[in-house]
């Protein structure tokens, strides 16, 4: 195996930032037909977390006591948390939590914003070894009802602004809402209690932890159906930290603009606290002040920048002579291209590919500025994985497969999806976790995406689920029929939702009118942009819509266009 050593040093070059004392070490390389195993990335053990590695809680603690006026967070206003404030919060809050009867094993739904409340209540859950339950804050009607019956949660922790969309709906088995200030709800059975209204019980210790916890349950779009509940252990997230994260020095601090309900920023608050860095936290994502931020705040990374992102980003400094001095030295992308190369250039920082997904701990990773262009790279450590067909068969070298993994490490991949049983069989069929993503891989091992597999939508950072709302579309009793797919974005952001419908014929269509009526039903991201009116769906002998037809078309002449119609839908803007 050592004379592997120098090829594979020669192929993944050390960090610009790296000194000479630096090694790397390699546990084994092999790539064949059957089997991609990959000793990448080169800051990362594949091991398990041991003791209070595996709790946000307790590494924020022991943050308090080495260096209790050491930066934890910069918020948006520029305004800092520091070590010492920000565990004497989260213990507060904890302790009113306790108060209200959670403990070690406890769900609580958190329902929040990018900023203090979030962040606070995150580590409150992990002060106590409770599961945190997280919501995209865009979730409404049978979206938002679906989730609080799935997650399993009886206290629901929610941004005051957001507490009155639960009047009308299922809220499954919450029996106590805790937000600031007042709110209404005209729901029998349920306590809205007030923040500050709540007394503690005393000094909360961080509970022990161990890496089988489920530390959170994030939501993510499905692949025949309803959105699912993914059980995350604290080994995953701590394993998907160190996979994307490992590079972080405890001089740095990571910008981190992605909605902490999703995994990617938990993945990087999680590396962040591993290291002992700080953070520097947005609500959102904001192209034009992102380099100003970045200078502003002392941020040296980023987590999850995409080729439009970048691209944007780029436009925002276009005619600056000179950007304003930073310190911002490296970043994951999800894969390089031209633009991402520009980026790179235009910042003078490192920039490496990845791939994962809230069911796994950070599947793939490519060597630091790689030379290919959309490679994620090849699997992490301790993984192994397969390109196979639809019944699990190894596809030849070269073809296209879904990609099916497994780890050698237990409870470092997901537990499962909350109450969904069938869902979670089905996904480790055969004793492998089924990615659902189209990959192939070149002859070095390298890995690069097709296509989904799945019946989701990308659009903007969001996964959407076409099932779910063409059911919603079907309930408003304007078309016989629907289907959801996605289209180009001309702006190169991703895909564009385009909802094909079959109109009842009862009555004139207007396209205007359904979009009126799934506003207030469903997220801001999942409201078609395009409507296309058929005579009827093109459809297979089992009478199924087949789907890649109307992909294939795309938009033709006639497709209905909301944003040239002049309706505009923004996200809902919250804070902290």
């Amino acid at each position: 195996m050592n004379d592997l050593l120098p090829a594979l040093a020669a192929q993944r070059p050390l960090p610009r930032h790296c000194t000479t004392g630096n090694t790397i070490q390699v546990s084994h390389l092999r790539v064949c037909a059957s089997m991609i195993e990959a000793s990448v990335p080169p800051w990362f053990d594949a091991r398990l977390p041991a003791g209070d590695e595996c709790s946000h809680a307790a590494q924020l603690i022991a943050r308090a006591r080495d260096d209790p006026e050491g930066v934890f967070v910069v918020w948006e206003d520029g305004s800092v948390w520091r070590n010492a404030n920000a565990a004497a919060e989260v213990r507060a809050l904890a302790s009113r939590m306790r108060t209200l009867g959670v403990d070690a094993g406890s769900v609580v739904a958190l329902w929040y914003p990018n900023g203090f409340m979030m962040v606070r209540a995150l580590l409150a859950c992990s002060m106590l070894g409770a599961t945190a339950a997280l919501f995209n804050i865009a979730l409404r009607g049978n979206f938002l009802s679906h989730a609080l019956r799935k997650s399993g949660a009886t206290l629901l922790c929610a941004h005051p602004d957001l507490v009155a969309r639960l009047d009308g709906i299922d809220t499954g088995g919450v029996t106590q809402i805790l937000t600031s200030g007042a709110c209404s709800l005209e729901k029998r059975g349920i306590r809205v209690l007030d923040d500050a209204d709540i007394d503690g019980g005393g000094v909360v210790a961080p509970a022990v932890v161990h890496p089988w916890h489920i530390a959170v349950i994030v939501f993510t779009s499905g692949t025949t159906g309803a959105s699912k509940g993914v059980r995350v252990t604290a080994a995953q997230l701590w394993t998907l930290g160190r996979t994307h994260y490992g590079f972080l020095r405890p001089d740095d601090r990571m910008f981190l603009m992605l909605p902490l309900f999703h995994i990617a920023a938990l993945g990087a608050l999680t590396g962040a606290l591993s290291a002992g860095a700080s953070i520097s936290l947005a609500e959102s994502f904001k192209p034009a002040e992102f380099l100003d931020v970045v200078a502003r705040t002392g941020a040296t990374t980023a987590a999850g920048l995409n080729s439009a992102w970048m691209n944007m980003i780029l436009q925002a400094s276009d005619g600056a002579a000179a950007l304003p001095a930073h310190r911002f030295r490296i970043c994951l992308v999800t894969s390089l291209d031209a633009v991402a190369r520009r980026f790179s250039k235009r910042l003078g920082c490192d920039l490496f590919a990845a791939y994962g997904m809230s069911e796994a701990s950070g599947i793939a990773v490519s060597e630091l500025n790689p030379a290919k262009d959309r490679s994620v790279g090849r699997l992490r450590s301790g993984l192994e994985g397969r390109l196979v067909d639809a019944f699990d068969c190894e596809v030849a070298p070269g073809l296209p497969g879904e990609l099916i993994i497994r780890a050698a490490l237990p409870w470092v991949l997901n537990d499962g999806y909350a109450d969904d049983a069938e869902a979670t069989t089905r996904a480790w069929r055969n004793g492998w976790f089924h990615t659902g993503d189209i990959f192939r891989r070149d002859a070095d091992g390298d890995l690069f995406f097709v296509d989904r597999n799945k019946d989701v939508i990308r659009r903007r950072g969001e996964n959407i689920s076409s099932l779910e709302l063409e059911a919603e579309i079907r309930s408003s009793g304007f078309v016989r029929d629907v289907a959801v797919v996605g289209v180009a974005d001309e702006s190169g952001g991703g895909e564009e939702v385009m909802a094909v419908v079959e109109p009842d014929e009862r009555a004139p269509f207007d396209p205007a009118a359904l979009i009126a009526f799934l506003v207030p039903r469903i997220p801001h991201y999942m409201v078609p942009r395009y409507v296309r009116v058929v005579d009827a769906l093109p459809r297979n002998a089992t009478n199924k819509v087949t789907k890649v037809a109307l992909r294939d078309t795309g938009l033709v002449a006639g497709t209905w266009d909301r944003e040239a119609a002049g309706i505009k839908i923004r996200r809902e803007r919250l804070t902290g």
